[in-house]
């Protein structure tokens, strides 16, 4: 099994078009410890600076289910990523599962599922609901059990003409459960007061029943949610269960947590089978059968970006893999002004002495770089960017990016949306922050990434 680090790779530097790159000034650096949360500041820059280097990724993914390959099972074996498994009991209507070129959520296609009032949409059981789901079933890497750790993704996208109405829907569009048993965890939509909500729902101690909490309050349309979900499998005590979404169309940089001060949602039990682990997604609709009316609606749903990575890589493992357990977070042994934390966070090596900026565009390591460029909806007028590497396989580490006309520690203002994010593994992503203020208006700003660790 593979962990996030580096594998050397040629990386050819290159600018986005219309930038102004500005040469990097000195970095001025905060160190805060307050309420036991270590706060680390890191590249406070007046424009950062950049550098070239020769640096990829590794990642720790399980499965990547991205139908990159055009196909309904991305590249794997089918069997070990269903879909169209009509000849096994699945769905005859052949526009249950379709590929879709024209919304997506990475890259050129996603997986389109349909349901309807109608037998042809039917599958498994007795009766057979209406079901129209994939699934990881066979695929080995990806199966969960007792004890084990994972973080599952998915992005969904509801199609807005078939749900501008959406009375009583009952639509689960992603599970987890084991061979034989009920649902370990669900996500589900459902009508709350007018409110169309995504509902999580899951085993709560020694009861089999599911227990729930609200993620999004009420779903926008036609729009791009990203979920992560984390989840500690276990039968007994000891189990915990994490769950964070984002609007990715408009452009929302951190995932919000369904609970606040950086607290578990959930710990305890968090399966009841013992059989095997695997998840699926699509639609699920229980409650509606050929010869119900409860909601004959069409429903239509997007499904793009389906990962399940195994949690095995934390800030620890990363220090002991570096031959640097033990060491202060602040600490920079190998003398280059960079922290543990910061090469930790941005991909670099603590025992090389390799202070450097991102490459923009195509760089996989160094500290975040800025740039003038272009402003998003004003043409020719110019603001300040930044763009840095985020890990998203510690929960633990949050990023968060400020802007400021001085270096007051007053007046940084929190930003909470991005220009761009751009996935390059499991494990990583590119992400660039565009300032709200202008050439025009300002003509001095400094941008700062800030890190914050909560030690699990």
């Amino acid at each position: 099994m593979q962990r996030c680090g580096v594998l050397e790779s040629e990386i050819a530097p290159r600018v986005p078009s219309g930038t102004r790159v500005i040469e990097p000034v000195d970095m001025q650096e905060s160190i805060m410890m307050t309420c036991a949360r270590f706060t680390r500041v890191c590249s406070v820059l007046c424009f950062f600076g950049y550098c070239y280097i020769s640096v990829a990724i590794a990642d720790t993914v399980m499965v990547n289910v991205d139908y990159e390959t055009g196909g309904f099972t991305s590249g794997y074996t089918p069997g070990e990523v269903n879909a169209r498994i009509d000849d096994n009991g699945g769905p005859s209507a052949l526009d249950a599962f379709e590929m879709s070129t024209g919304v997506v959520r990475e890259g050129t296609y996603s997986i389109r599922t349909k349901t309807e009032h109608n037998s042809a949409y039917r599958s498994f059981g007795s009766p057979p609901p209406v079901r129209v789901e994939s699934s990881n079933l066979e695929h080995e890497p990806s199966q969960y059990g007792n004890n084990t750790h994972f973080l599952y993704e998915f992005s969904f996208y509801l199609d807005e003409a078939t749900w501008a109405s959406h009375t009583n829907p009952g639509v689960i569009i992603w599970q987890a459960k084991t061979t034989g048993s009920s649902p370990d965890a669900i996500f589900s939509l459902r009508e709350e007061d007018g409110r169309l909500e995504l509902r999580f729902r899951h085993v709560s101690g020694d009861s089999n029943q599911l227990n729930g909490i609200t993620v999004v309050d009420e779903i926008p349309l036609a729009k791009w949610i990203d979920i992560r979900f984390e989840a500690k499998w276990e039968r007994v005590d000891g189990g915990y269960l994490d769950v964070s979404y984002r609007n990715a169309s408009d452009g929302e940089v951190n995932f919000t947590d369904t609970v606040v001060n950086g607290e578990t949602y959930y710990t305890g039990r968090t399966m009841r089978g013992n059989g095997t682990g695997y998840f699926k997604w699509g639609q699920y609709r229980p409650s509606l059968s050929p010869e119900d009316s409860v909601d004959p609606k069409t429903r239509i749903v997007y499904h793009d970006a389906i990962r399940a990575t195994e949690m095995v890589y934390t800030f620890e493992d990363w220090k002991a893999d570096h031959a640097v357990a033990g060491q202060e977070t602040t600490s920079d042994e190998d003398s280059d002004l960079v922290t543990l934390l910061e090469e930790f966070a941005f991909n670099m090596d603590p025992n090389l002495t390799d202070f450097h900026h991102l490459t923009t565009s195509l760089g996989t390591s160094g500290l975040p770089v800025g740039y003038l460029a272009e402003a998003s909806g004003a043409p020719g007028e110019y603001c300040l960017h930044v763009e840095f590497l985020r890990r998203n396989d510690d929960r633990n580490l949050v990023y968060t990016v400020q802007f400021n006309s001085g270096l007051d520690a007053a007046n940084w203002t929190d930003v909470t949306r991005a220009k761009t994010i751009v996935p390059i593994s499991a494990c990583w992503e590119r992400v660039i922050v565009e300032d709200s203020v202008t050439t025009t208006t300002q003509n001095r700003r400094f941008g700062r990434v800030k890190l914050q660790y909560s030690p699990p």
